[in-house]
């Protein structure tokens, strides 16, 4: 089994990356809805802004994370799990193990628990400030670090704001997919499977629902593999950047950090038509 869960708001001191100028680096959605003051403290660039030549802070942080293998950390960044302040991250980690826990963050996409992730304030939440908040339309490059032709079972743990990109993320997977929600009514999620966790808790009531299952209290239904066969034109396991879903294209690429066994992997397409089919 392998466990998403969504970000967290409340994220550790530090772990930034540094301008030429030495401000640290704060990736937000909209750099432009800054106020004076941040725009002074900070510099402001969302995670696919041009950093230098034609890498993007995205490609930066991929060879930032290659390089940490025998360079070091040098800018002190945290890993995923250890990024945000609730423990649940960690302790999901300690029971299932750090290769079955990933984080589905609004800024960076899927990701696996041990990523070098640099400090950002980007969120799905329609409470959040215009220049912090992600919207449907905005162009991200989305990480999935996730094996998508593993048929291990996928359990996603997150409030409904996150769903849509989860669904988005694993459309590739042949694995069976399991949703927990908290609504009154079932979230529309075509292709999961659905289950209702019952709190009064209506605020991160999936750090609750974490926390049943690190007990082994939670049961879930049984999963099985989905019966369609892999596309044909799916062929990286992890690394794959995703345009969510203003930008038909599927850009796949293997990453000295990735777990791909493929050699080269090769853009694909896939429209809006495929996407909705492949939902189903």
């Amino acid at each position: 089994m392998r466990l998403v869960i969504q970000c967290a708001g409340s994220k550790r001191e530090g772990g930034f990356l540094r301008a030429p100028d030495g401000r640290s680096i704060k990736f937000v959605a909209h750099p432009e809805l800054a106020s004076t003051a941040e725009q002074a403290a900070h510099f402001l660039a969302r995670p696919d802004d041009i950093a230098t030549g034609s890498q993007t802070w995205r490609d930066l942080v991929v060879d930032y994370n290659a390089v940490s293998v025998t360079g070091g950390n040098l800018s002190g960044l945290w890993r995923a799990s250890r990024l945000y302040e609730p423990p649940v991250y960690e302790r999901l980690i300690t029971k299932f193990g750090a290769d079955s826990v990933y984080i589905l963050s609004a800024g960076w996409g899927l990701i696996r628990a041990t990523f070098l992730t640099p400090n950002y304030d980007i969120t799905f939440s329609s409470q959040a400030e215009g220049m912090k908040r992600r919207r449907r339309g905005d162009r991200f490059q989305d990480f999935i670090q996730l094996d998508t032709g593993s048929t291990d079972p996928i359990v996603f743990l997150g409030g409904k704001d996150y769903l849509p990109l989860f669904c988005w993320l694993t459309i590739r997977s042949q694995a069976a997919r399991l949703i927990y929600f908290n609504s009154s009514t079932p979230p529309y999620a075509p292709g999961c499977r659905v289950e209702k966790f019952e709190t009064s808790a209506r605020t991160n009531w999936h750090y609750l629902c974490a926390e049943k299952l690190i007990a082994g209290t939670l049961v879930g239904p049984v999963l099985t593999p989905r019966s369609s066969s892999p596309s044909s034109d799916s062929t990286c396991c992890s690394s794959a950047l995703l345009a969510w879903p203003s930008n038909s294209r599927l850009l796949a690429r293997c990453s000295t950090v990735s777990c791909c066994s493929t050699s080269i992997c090769q853009p694909a397409k896939l429209t809006r038509r495929a996407f909705k089919s492949a939902m189903v």
